[in-house]
Order: C-alpha cells, then structure tokens, then sequence
C-alpha cells in the first residue's frame, strides 16, 4: 500500500478506519486509491457546526446596555440579528423571549434604556443593539413611537 492509500478514520468521529476508494468517479471528483471521509452511512451522524451561544453575542457595558457585537441587520436600522434552531431572530426580540416568554402578537419592544434628550434616535441610535431583557418593555407601536420622541419616564 503506498502513500495515496493511507486508511484515515471516519469523518463521523466513530473511530474506525473509513477505507479507501477502488475505483475513480470523476463526476464526483473521486480518484481511487484516496481515502474516503465516512464509512457508507456515517455522514448522518455528523452533528450540524453550531453557532455562537447567545451569552457570547453581547458585551455589558458600563451604563447596563448588554450592546450586540454581532451583525447587525441593515435593513432593520440597526437592530442585532441572531440565528437559533435554524431562524433568523431579532436580537432583543429574542433576549426578551427566552428571559420572559413569548411577546403579544402585534405588541412591540421599546428600548426603555434609549433617552432621547442624550441620544437622538434613529438609525444610529447604540440602543437599538441593547440585548438586555431589563432594559426592553413590551408597548403598542404608537406608544414605542411617542417615547421616542418624548422622554421615557411615562413608563
């Protein structure tokens, strides 16, 4: 058996030597006589690359604002996204759920950290990438609209 031959373990973490393939499919980019990755079979057992952990998505600033540091969605202006079991998530919407439960349907998160007579809102606002649960309320859109431009002590 010379070098090309050389038996590597299964890809799937079993431990067992996966073989080597006999015969070339170049349609399939296979050449014999290299080592194959899974024995037949074993390539379901592979557990699918996990994502980061939520708790390592966010860094605790000084004034309470658990700020996201992670992609934040354009279109969105400037909200954090977060994947989970499969689904694109918004990130406060999702740090809100998994500390308090599910939210109303057609309720929405007002950032109660956000005071718009330091910070003026808008695309640009750093608490729109707050993450923390304590700092987000569930309210109406127009009410969410009205303390954005108003102060937020009518909580």
């Amino acid at each position: 058996m010379d070098a090309t031959q050389t038996t590597a373990l299964c890809a799937c973490g079993c431990g067992q030597p996966a073989g080597v393939y006999k015969t070339s499919n170049s349609a399939q980019g296979i050449v014999a006589g290299t080592p194959k990755r899974f024995i037949h079979g074993h390539h379901s057992r592979v557990q699918p690359r996990r994502g980061p952990d939520f708790d390592d998505c966010y860094t605790v600033q000084a004034d309470g604002c658990w700020r996201w540091n992670r992609t934040l969605d354009p279109y969105s202006s400037g909200y954090g996204r977060f994947s989970a079991r499969g689904k694109q998530h918004s990130a406060h919407r999702y740090s809100y759920e998994r500390t308090y439960g599910a939210i109303p349907a057609g309720a929405h998160l007002d950032h109660i950290c956000h005071d718009p007579k330091t910070c003026p809102g808008g695309e640009r606002c750093p608490h729109r990438a707050c993450v923390n649960p304590d700092h987000l309320a569930i309210t109406t859109h127009a009410a969410n609209c009205r303390r954005g431009v108003n102060s937020k002590l009518d909580l």
